[in-house]
């Protein structure tokens, strides 16, 4: 059962937010990531035959089903903070901390293990060890495919009068700082597209004593603006958004503590749209009472769906909020768990997906050892079209053949059986689509089609 103690404060203004989960704590800053697809979070409790107390566990969006996916080897972590996942190449960064320091990791997810460590900042703990306080030193993490990094903004404590916004190599670490910027900061949920190299945050006023302005970051060219927003943050309030790579448009909700004493410490829910181009906000629903809980919103292309973990009852448990984008509906669905074993009291800590985001590649599988020089193409077959395997098809037998189109929707999934596969396409129009060869999760083959109609 998570009962739920929340503080939301800017990391600008020296403040924490923490969250109490099962008979453990931990506390998370106030930063957040997202991306499409199966959701993906972190579950927390034990794992003997992987000496593991932290693993990765997989979300359906419209049943919320949590599945168990991997443990992490060898982690004894107590204490999270923010998140990200390289689609990609299936890696999760995350920022935990000891009682020494605080640490952006690249996490394998197919394997379990821990790549290497990113990035690594001063702790505001007080040396005792179990009592790391994560006060929002690393945060605001987001992968980008166009380049292969990690981007999170941090400062070390004591506390500095800037917060930098930076880089890491995603295989080396290497760091590259991109600025520094007066504190009073919340960065988005940043989602990024190789046709959308941008990276927003919200910015404090401290002449108006608000959360007013928009500001935009052009990863290319490293140069930011700011506009002043419609209808600035409540001081009561905090917003927790995410970018959607169909229209261009800031998804969120807003939680509003405003009478969140007298509703039995849950606070007033909306969702809401946000323009970047012109910071005009509009509101979506009307209220509802609940809590956000980890702080991350995962933006789900496929179904033109922004997803959320909250709770609707305090005490209560997690649950999946959907907002259907098109229709304007929202649901709530119960989250359950299948599959964990021996993993005691999963928690679902953050949502991220695992599919890849819009227009982002796909990662090249392994490639066949042999004299074969026979690529995967794409072929017409009669009226349909199909996907010639080459001479290494016996090696994709009994695998999915996962298609998507340019917008990153799975558009078919089928067992291979064949050389020659169909594929049973939605559209009509000819276009660019990718396909993958799943064996068990893993990743064998991947690449381009254009197919012609």
């Amino acid at each position: 059962m998570i009962g739920l103690f929340k503080d939301r404060l800017v990391l600008s203004l020296q403040s924490h937010h923490m969250k109490k989960l099962l008979p453990l704590f931990f506390f998370l800053p106030i930063f957040s990531n997202a991306q499409n697809g199966n959701l993906y979070g972190l579950y927390l409790g034990t794992s003997t035959s992987a000496n593991s107390n932290v693993g990765v566990a997989s979300v359906d969006p419209e049943t919320a089903v949590v599945s168990y996916v991997n443990a992490f080897q060898n982690t004894s972590i107590w204490a999270y903070g923010d998140h990200t996942v390289d689609p990609v190449h299936h890696a999760w960064f995350q920022v935990w901390g000891d009682s020494i320091n605080m640490y952006l990791s690249n996490f394998d997810i197919d394997e379990g293990t821990l790549t290497n460590i990113l990035y690594t900042a001063d702790s505001v703990g007080n040396g005792q060890s179990g009592t790391v306080t994560i006060g929002g030193e690393i945060g605001g993490t987001f992968y980008n495919c166009s380049d292969d990094a990690v981007y999170f903004f941090y400062f070390k404590a004591p506390w500095e009068e800037n917060v930098h916004f930076a880089k890491a190599d995603r295989t080396t670490g290497a760091l590259t700082d991109l600025g520094a910027f007066p504190l009073g900061i919340q960065p988005i949920d940043n989602l990024t597209v190789p046709t959308h190299q941008f990276a927003y945050w919200l910015a404090y006023d401290n002449v108006s004593y608000a959360m007013d302005s928009l500001v935009t970051y052009d990863l290319v060219n490293l140069t930011h603006s700011s506009i002043l927003l419609s209808e600035a943050v409540p001081t009561s309030s905090f917003w927790e958004l995410t970018y959607n790579a169909f229209d261009g448009m800031l998804y969120g909700l807003q939680e509003d503590l405003d009478s969140f004493s007298v509703n039995n410490y849950l606070a007033d829910l909306r969702y809401l749209k946000v323009d970047p181009t012109t910071g005009v906000v509009t509101d979506l629903t009307t209220d509802f009472l609940g809590n956000i809980l980890y702080s991350n919103l995962a933006m789900d292309f496929g179904n033109d769906k922004l997803n959320v973990a909250i709770q609707t009852q305090n005490p209560g448990y997690a649950q999946i909020a959907s907002y259907d984008i098109l229709n304007g509906n929202s649901t709530i669905n119960n989250i359950s768990y299948t599959g964990f074993g021996s993993i005691l009291g999963p928690a679902v800590l953050g949502l991220d997906t695992y599919l890849k985001p819009k227009d982002c590649p796909v990662a090249t599988g392994e490639n066949a050892l042999s004299d074969c020089n026979d690529p995967i193409s794409s072929v017409m077959d009669g009226q349909n079209s199909a996907l010639y395997l080459g001479c290494h098809w016996a090696n994709y037998l009994g695998m999915h053949l996962q298609v998507f189109d340019s917008w990153g929707r799975k558009i078919s999934d089928q067992i291979i059986q064949s050389q020659l596969e169909p594929i049973n396409l939605k559209h009509t129009s000819s276009q660019l689509y990718f396909y993958s060869i799943m064996d068990q999760n893993k990743l064998k083959a991947s690449g381009k089609l254009m197919i012609a109609r």
